[in-house]
């Protein structure tokens, strides 16, 4: 059987997914919370809540990007990407009613299928003991500034 997304209703819900993963995009912000595993091994379907705030518009404006966030998630079938006991809060950006809907699609896809994030990809790198892309070699402190 295909998992399902239930729905965030509750403000506290939303506001624990705050202190989780936050991906960020042109279009949207992602975030997103690991829960606690039940009892006795049972799976808990993935939740997801959307955010869109007054600044992106009037109600109208507002339930169209809604709408649109609804139809993406199920067009491009994000509930089989999205992790079992994890929270997906996505907090819109008035740019979704512009962009063509398979871009919104796509961007959808790529963020909550994961793929690491700037941070993450930063966190291994430095403890593979590598140095960041494009980074400068540093300068030794040889003690030649002002004298006091």
């Amino acid at each position: 059987m295909p998992q399902k997304l239930l729905p965030l209703r509750k403000r506290p819900e939303f506001l624990a997914v705050r202190s989780g993963e936050k991906r960020r995009g042109a279009l949207f912000l992602l975030e997103l919370r690991q829960r606690p595993l039940p009892p006795a091994g049972a799976v808990l379907p993935p939740r997801l809540g959307l955010t869109v705030t007054r600044k992106n518009g009037n109600a109208v404006c507002r339930n169209r990007i809604k709408r649109r966030l609804r139809a993406a998630v199920q067009a491009g079938n994000i509930a089989a990407l999205a992790a079992a006991h994890t929270d997906y809060v996505i907090i819109a950006r008035a740019e979704i009613l512009t962009v063509p809907f398979p871009r919104l699609v796509e961007e959808l896809r790529r963020r909550i299928g994961g793929g690491k994030t700037r941070r993450a990809a930063a966190a291994a790198r430095s403890a593979a003991g590598a140095k960041p892309a494009g980074a400068k070699p540093g300068r030794r402190d040889t003690g030649g500034g002002k004298a006091q």
